[in-house]
């Protein structure tokens, strides 16, 4: 009898395993929830099939697997989902420049180069010669777009679509803003200096990231210093 109790649920268990094998792709769900993302992603849903990447990328209610998540934000990028691009970027990031390549971009992006401005941005997007910083990168890449880059163009709408604000916390940040608040003041002038949430206004996003760093705010402090890659120099050539 001790032995039957053993055995019945450890079959049960193989039955279920074989079930989910079976069911396709080698897919595997642990939740409910996940269940619903796979079978709306199977019927091509991309919203679900960006989710179903997320749990395998973070592992939220399924097993921790990048190629599977790169596989449904694969499906929901080609459908035109920007969130799944912007994280199969994250996971597929480009090569850093050399040291040499980064001193030459930063030389030419300062004088307006629309490649080398793309190149500097995607330093800021992933922290090569640089802290990560996407605020940094997404105006470096409106520079470039600016000047005809397609690329660039590309990566304006991706990250704006991926860091907008939704216009009602932009109205809280308004009202703490106007109050004194000096991160709502930066975090409002973001919004006017992106279009997030608000109309864009360039003009009234300094005048709030100068009051915020007026009150010793520090990241609206570094908003207002120039942008600049931190590359090793050139060691000395010893004869």
């Amino acid at each position: 009898m001790f032995a039957r109790r053993i055995v019945l649920p450890v079959f049960a268990c193989a039955l279920a395993l074989a079930g989910v094998l079976a069911s396709g792709c080698g897919d595997k769900y642990h939740n409910d929830a996940e269940k619903k993302f796979l079978d709306s992603a199977r019927k091509g849903d991309a919203d679900a099939q960006y989710r179903l990447g997320a749990s395998y990328e973070y592992g939220g209610g399924a097993a921790r697997d990048i190629e599977l998540a790169k596989n449904w934000y694969r499906k929901a990028a080609a459908q035109g989902h920007r969130k799944a691009a912007a994280r199969l970027r994250m996971l597929n990031p480009p090569q850093p420049p050399t040291p040499d390549e980064a001193r030459n971009l930063y030389s030419a992006a300062r004088k307006g180069d629309p490649e080398a401005l793309y190149k500097c941005a995607e330093c800021f997007e992933f922290g090569f010669f640089t802290t990560k910083d996407r605020d940094w990168a997404l105006r470096l890449y409106a520079q470039a777009a600016k000047k005809g880059s397609a690329p660039a163009q590309e990566r304006v709408a991706a990250l704006t679509a991926e860091l907008d604000t939704p216009e009602a916390e932009v109205r809280k940040y308004y009202a703490a803003a106007r109050k004194g608040n000096a991160e709502a003041q930066y975090r409002f002038a973001r919004c006017l200096e992106f279009g997030f949430g608000v109309k864009r206004n360039i003009g009234a996003a300094e005048n709030w990231y100068r009051r915020s760093a007026r009150q010793g705010y520090a990241k609206a402090k570094e908003r207002m210093k120039p942008w600049k890659l931190v590359v090793p120099r050139r060691k000395p050539n010893r004869k």
